[in-house]
């Protein structure tokens, strides 16, 4: 077990960051970027033919602004995600559901400024956040469990010896810590 671990830790933690995952990293999140990009763009462009309906501008209202700031903060996310070298099923996971929760605010956004269709608000916004902060919610879960995966293995390599699986020093110095000065 110990030379698995070894095999698929070890390599992760000698790459260089620059050029962590290679070609099919970047390609795959350009990909992602783009899309997300052009659904918003097209959700822009539904509304802008709305424009003659503009109302009173609550864009800077406070609940404008705090639709501003969660915008904000999911594109922000969602640029995180794509800029850390992450297990393909958890990097597809957060970017598809922060994409599907960026376009649901979008929508909210726009609702601030431009009057839109009763079946934009209802389904289109809610339905669509709900589906997003459930796939977001499933790729942080996976998150959790690959980050506890991942310390447990490195606790083992530093506390054994990766050729054989025995303990080296350091688990011999903290296993002595543990017991006490007292004993000796």
């Amino acid at each position: 077990k110990a030379h698995s671990i070894q095999s698929e830790i070890i390599p992760v933690l000698s790459e260089a960051p620059a050029t962590a995952g290679g070609e099919k990293f970047s390609k795959r999140r350009l990909v992602v970027v783009t899309l997300i990009a052009v659904i918003l763009s097209v959700e822009v462009l539904l509304h802008w033919t709305w424009l003659p309906y503009i109302e009173n501008m609550r864009l800077l209202s406070l609940g404008g602004l705090a639709e501003i700031a969660i915008w904000l903060l999911l594109a922000s996310v969602l640029v995180a995600v794509q800029t850390q070298r992450l297990p393909e099923r958890i990097y597809w996971l957060l970017s598809v559901g922060l994409g599907i929760w960026l376009i649901s605010q979008t929508a909210d956004l726009m609702d601030e400024f431009l009057r839109q269709p009763l079946w934009i608000s209802v389904y289109g916004e809610d339905s669509a956040r709900g589906v997003g902060m459930f796939v977001v919610t499933l790729g942080l879960i996976a998150l959790i469990r690959h980050s506890s995966a991942m310390l447990q293995e490195l606790e083992f390599l530093s506390f054994h010896d990766s050729l054989t699986g025995l303990c080296n020093r350091r688990m011999f110095q903290k296993s002595i810590a543990a017991k006490g000065q007292d004993i000796f």
